[in-house]
């Protein structure tokens, strides 16, 4: 019985602050209505006032459309007519004088020629004609065949080309190299691959500076070309 009862209190106590609640937010909601209202009414007497003038506006529009045709025409009555100007006077008319004006007379025409100017031309006779290119004699014509034109001397026989070396098969040897190893008896590309370093470097200091002073493996590599261009 003791639960029921504080169960009891209890649920009137919080009946009792929601009704005080409810109460304070009617109130508030009173007191916001009467704002609005107050609000309102000013927006509408605003509103009013404002229709009242945009009418006022609209009539004096209406006053002033239908008095400005009136005033325009008052105004058009009152200014003196301006007086129209002179005409100028026109160019004056060609006299019937200068229009009866004789024709120039026509002058006389060139002179024909006379019939015996033409008969002169006719009767004259033809010009004699000159006399043509002489004829060529038959002994001009008859020489003999001994007698022609001697024939030129033809162009000189070309020399016949020298033989190329066999050493420019080789690699890295060129037509003044080839030309030193033939002149020192090394014609073929085996003779030159059995060269001893010194009687190939006695060769290649006569082709130069760039192989005066050529060493062993330049002198292998000549070697191996030459062995590769059997």
């Amino acid at each position: 019985m003791a639960s029921l009862k504080k169960e009891v209190m209890s649920l009137i106590s919080r009946f009792d602050a929601a009704q005080e609640a409810f109460s304070a937010n009617s109130v508030e909601i009173k007191e916001l209505r009467k704002k609005h209202k107050k609000e309102l009414k000013k927006a509408k007497a605003e509103a009013k006032a404002a229709l009242i003038e945009v009418e006022a506006l609209k009539a004096e529009l209406a006053i002033l459309r239908a008095g400005g045709p009136a005033k325009k025409e008052e105004e058009a009555a009152k200014t003196p007519a301006k007086p129209a100007a002179k005409r100028s006077p026109g160019r004056p008319k060609r006299s019937t004088t200068a229009a009866k004006k004789t024709t120039a007379k026509r002058g006389p025409g060139r002179p024909k020629k006379s019939a015996t100017a033409a008969a002169t031309t006719t009767t004259e006779p033809a010009a004699k004609r000159g006399p043509g290119r002489p004829k060529k004699s038959a002994t001009a014509a008859a020489k003999p065949a001994s007698g022609a034109a001697k024939k030129r001397p033809g162009r000189p026989r070309k020399t016949p080309a020298a033989p190329a070396s066999a050493l420019l098969a080789i690699a890295g040897v060129g037509p003044a190299m080839a030309a030193k190893f033939e002149e020192a008896g090394i014609k073929t590309p085996a003779a030159m691959a059995k060269l001893s370093n010194p009687k190939m470097a006695a060769i290649l200091a006569n082709c130069g500076p760039r192989y005066s002073n050529a060493d062993s493996v330049k002198m292998q590599k000549f070697r191996d070309a030459a062995a590769a261009a059997k």
